[in-house]
């Protein structure tokens, strides 16, 4: 990974990052939910988060996906993948920090989309929240989630529907 962040400001910060997987499992596909015994991905990534006014931060995501998939579940074929993955998450704090002890509370927009390179296959969700400062590392949220995206790489939340997070 290699990180950026501008020594004449705090508003800004970006990361890249290269990443190699690679898993393996000997009871052919039990513990994957794909039947792939012998599953690598390469992942290439890019992040920026910008904080354009106090109490404001947006965030952008783009990554691509190589995968290459082999398994007796897959009848011994080899497949392969390649995706992309954009995402944006928006927040902004409801009340000025200086004032009161709800001081942390923010509203959260979140959303990612996930096509394959054959633009056959495109799959999302969104997700608005409010979100509650609990402590300086702690922190409460809920919302609802739109959209049937589920991926382990990019988007491990749960089924659309309300949740919440501790």
């Amino acid at each position: 990974g290699l990180a950026w962040r501008p020594t004449w400001t705090q508003g800004v910060n970006a990361l890249a990052k290269l990443e190699w997987r690679r898993g393996i499992s000997p009871l052919t596909g039990v513990l994957g939910d794909d039947g792939a015994t012998d599953d690598r991905r390469f992942i290439g990534s890019g992040d920026v988060v910008w904080q354009p006014r106090a109490r404001t931060e947006l965030a952008a995501r783009y990554a691509v996906r190589w995968t290459q998939a082999e398994g007796a579940m897959l009848g011994d074929a080899t497949l392969r993948s390649f995706a992309h993955f954009a995402g944006l998450r928006m927040e902004r704090g409801l009340l000025d920090e200086d004032r009161g002890t709800l001081s942390s509370v923010r509203a959260r927009v979140d959303s990612r989309l996930l096509v394959d390179a054959e633009g056959r296959n495109a799959r999302w969700n969104v997700a608005p929240s409010l979100a509650l400062g609990i402590g300086p590392q702690l922190e409460l949220e809920a919302g609802y989630r739109f959209g049937d995206l589920r991926d382990a790489d990019f988007s491990n939340a749960a089924d659309g529907g309300f949740f919440a997070t501790l």
